[in-house]
This record gives structure tokens, C-alpha cells and sequence, in this order.
């Protein structure tokens, strides 16, 4: 089984990806394949509200690095997300 890691911190050692990166040993030890995307260290746009992917019932046409994601999150059996809460709230690149 795929199982695709979302990591939102921005600090890549950060508790919230250690406590994932932990579960990702546990997943790869059991066999599976990991595949890992540290949100942070990638380029990624916000949503400009365009509609494409309502309109055309697909993923997000904005070609960032988000484009490997989409697929991976299509043929995986499993999604791990992690993030930090600041100010009772995700960390802005999770929300983005």
C-alpha cells in the first residue's frame, strides 16, 4: 500500500514532523511505500478561485509542486497530515 505524508511545518524537525516521520518508520517497516512531501520546501500557489477543477471534475490545473501530489493522493491507501497549531490555528503554509 502507498501511504503519501503531507508535512505542513515549517520547521522540518519540528515536533509535528517528528511525530509523522515516526509513523512514516512504522509504515515502511510494515512494508509499504512512503512517499513524503514537506509542503514548506515546495512551490506551491494558493487557490485562485478559477473553478477549473469544479468545472472540469479534476485536480488542480496550477502547475506547481503540487502536480506529483495529486496523483499520489489518488493511489493511495493511506494520508498522513501533519502540522503545527500557532495561535490555535494550522501554520500558514498548511493552510495554503
Amino acid at each position: 500500500m502507498k501511504v503519501v505524508a503531507m508535512l505542513g511545518s515549517p520547521r522540518a524537525q519540528g515536533v509535528s514532523s517528528t511525530v509523522a516521520r515516526r509513523v512514516l518508520d512504522g509504515a515502511r517497516a510494515a512494508g509499504h511505500e512512503v512517499v513524503v512531501y514537506e509542503l514548506n520546501a515546495m512551490n506551491v500557489r494558493g487557490c485562485q478561485g478559477c473553478r477549473f477543477c469544479k468545472d472540469h471534475d479534476v485536480d488542480c490545473r496550477l502547475d506547481d509542486d503540487l502536480q506529483p501530489y495529486w496523483k499520489d493522493l489518488h493511489e493511495c491507501g493511506a494520508l498522513v497530515v501533519s502540522a503545527p497549531n500557532y495561535c490555535s490555528q494550522v501554520c500558514g503554509p498548511m493552510i495554503t
